[in-house]
């Protein structure tokens, strides 16, 4: 690619401690390309054109080996937006991680669906009609719920952010964020509610 390469990228990656799978891609198969990506812990290396089962079978591959880490199938987690667009790209967008994930249009239709208990990170949109993000971190709070709160806002001001940062929140991403932000914040929220239950 132009600018930074696929194996600049793994390697940037690798040395700010995140170890998300990579499945390099490429037209030029060469073999010290290969050797590099696979022995820096790629998951793949695919020549294009390569099969839908190739590709297939080596996002299974990557999605088993972070199974054992916060991210596998099990951690549910819910999104709370009153932007059906949002809601939807969300949703689908974590579900390509491998996490499962339900979707709210409120805080209120999310606190009467009984999910609370079974959601081990929430993405919350700040700004909603009725209870807005920030009330329903401070509603959570105080019934003493200490479920990672992920928020997204397409108004990025400073006091919510303060405010929410301030009150426990794992990180406040304005939109629009990356595919790779969001995964990497998910993962970090499933850490910290994995190490607050022990």
């Amino acid at each position: 690619m132009p600018g930074m390469n696929g194996l600049q990228l793994q390697s940037q990656l690798a040395a700010a401690g995140c170890s998300i799978p990579i499945i390099f891609i490429t037209a030029h198969d060469d073999k010290e390309s290969r050797r590099r990506a696979m022995q820096a812990g790629a998951i793949a290396f695919l020549g294009k054109p390569f099969s839908d089962e190739q590709l297939l079978q080596g996002i299974r591959l990557a999605l088993q080996e972070f199974g054992d880490e916060p991210g596998a199938a099990g951690n549910l987690i819910s999104i709370i937006d009153d932007d059906e667009s949002t809601r939807r790209t969300t949703k689908r967008l974590i579900e390509t991680f491998g996490f499962p994930a339900a979707a709210f249009e409120s805080a209120e239709s999310f606190l009467s669906s009984g999910q609370l208990d079974c959601s081990s990170c929430l993405v919350v949109d700040v700004r909603m009609p009725g209870m807005n993000g920030l009330q329903l971190q401070s509603q959570l709070a105080a019934a003493d719920c200490r479920i990672p709160i992920i928020f997204i806002t397409a108004y990025d001001d400073n006091e919510s952010r303060r405010r929410a940062m301030q009150a426990g929140a794992v990180a406040f991403l304005a939109k629009p964020f990356s595919d790779e932000q969001l995964l990497q914040w998910i993962r970090s929220a499933l850490r910290q509610e994995k190490a607050g239950m022990e």
